[in-house]
């Protein structure tokens, strides 16, 4: 799209639950939150999400952006902060995981393992570096 345009699509993905099964998992929470027009204090959710950046370096596409979601210490301990509500916010990690999955390929979803906010990149070129 020209630059400064805003473009919307459909983004359909394919997550691979046998190879990450906690990445989709924690994924998945923030896809299957039912919408209610009456809840004034919702939970956080990719459908109040906006794809923010755009590195052209490394052609990753950065998502999952929740306004108003903040990762803040509260008692010593990480948590999500999302309106009024206050969520545990737990590492991504997978156990029993290869050290480092492979994306070298355009059209995958990643997420950083230590990342505790609930932000994912697509792969948008293929890598063979």
């Amino acid at each position: 799209t020209p630059e400064n345009k805003v473009f919307y699509s459909r983004l359909v993905l394919g997550l691979f639950g046998e190879i990450a099964p906690t990445h989709v998992k924690r994924f998945l929470t923030y896809v299957d939150v039912t919408y209610n027009p009456l809840d004034d204090n919702p939970l956080p959710s990719y459908g109040r999400s906006n794809f923010q950046s755009f590195d052209q370096a490394t052609g990753l596409l950065m998502g999952g952006f929740i306004p108003s979601l903040e990762i803040k210490d509260i008692g010593g301990s990480a948590a999500i902060k999302y309106g009024g509500r206050i969520l545990p916010a737990s590492l991504w990690a997978e156990k029993n995981a290869p050290p480092k999955l492979s994306h070298n390929q355009k059209g995958l979803l990643t997420h950083r393992n230590l990342e505790l906010a609930p932000i994912f990149g697509v792969t948008t070129r293929t890598n063979t570096a």
